[in-house]
């Protein structure tokens, strides 16, 4: 019996998550097919089409994969404190442990729905009032900004160096993290 949890379901699954992120590596996201995708798998369509509704949705799936993970990261660090200290630290290690997916993130137009896992508080706590909601789009667009220039480089600079760079700008700033 097929269920939705069960073992070969979910190779299945990791099979097809592994194969459109590295299909996305040479090939832009609107020129990929399901077939593409099912050979590259070695899946048929049908399991294909058993678990996602179609490339959209696959993308997606993947996209909520690496988010979990990156939230997973931090359940240990809730004082804000660990922002300044070691938040970016882990957000940037995350993104070079995990180049292709980033850079396929934004090759997919996701860029936008990037969490900065408890961020988001934080930065409403600090900016409190009516404009809260400007500073944190600004820190968000900010940070995809930078994120992106990183990947282009070939993340040239370390994690530890990235790190630094954003926690010297806004600890400077008002102290938020």
């Amino acid at each position: 019996m097929n269920t939705p949890n069960n073992k070969r379901r979910q190779e299945s699954r990791n099979r097809m998550e592994s194969a459109f992120v590295q299909l996305l590596q040479s090939h832009e996201p609107e020129e990929l097919t399901v077939t593409d995708l099912c050979r590259a798998a070695q899946v048929n369509r049908t399991t294909f089409y058993a678990n996602y509704n179609d490339l959209k949705d696959l993308a997606l799936s993947v996209h909520q994969r690496f988010e979990a993970e990156l939230q997973g990261s931090y359940e240990e660090d809730d004082t804000v404190s660990s922002w300044r200290d070691v938040g970016f630290l882990k957000l940037f290690q995350h993104i070079y442990d995990n180049q292709i997916f980033y850079r396929t993130y934004f090759k997919l137009g996701l860029g936008d729905r990037l969490s900065f896992s408890g961020m988001d508080e934080k930065l409403l706590k600090a900016y409190s009032g009516r404009h809260a909601g400007y500073h944190k789009e600004f820190f968000r667009s900010g940070m995809v900004a930078v994120i992106k220039m990183w990947l282009n480089s070939g993340c040239s600079q370390s994690p530890e160096e990235m790190s630094r760079i954003v926690g010297d700008e806004y600890h400077g700033r008002k102290r938020l993290f």
